[in-house]
């Protein structure tokens, strides 16, 4: 997870965040229940067994999504936009 708020957007208008998943962690070494063991909450779903290496991302779009509410208004979007629109050459001044 990391915030969009400073490198996204850089005005510090709107408050945002992102979730990177490379599908490459290993869920199945034991310490990850919420991954391994069934879900009540979607009938005994087991999300290593039904999506791999994709399980994050999926439970956090399912249960994460829901139970937070993680939904940004429409202006907030549009903030956003306007930082991600020149996030490139932003990045080409460092280079």
């Amino acid at each position: 997870m990391s915030g969009a708020t400073k490198w996204i957007g850089g005005h510090g208008t709107t408050i945002g965040g992102v979730i990177v998943d490379a599908g490459k962690f290993p869920w199945n070494n034991g310490r990850f229940p919420g991954f391994t063991e069934p879900s009540p909450d979607y009938h005994g779903l087991v999300y290593l067994d039904q999506f791999g290496y994709n399980s994050f991302i999926t439970k956090a779009r399912l249960e994460i999504m829901r139970n937070v509410g993680a939904c940004q208004n429409p202006f907030g979007e549009f903030l956003l936009i306007q930082g991600l629109e020149a996030l490139s050459l932003g990045k080409l001044k460092i280079l």
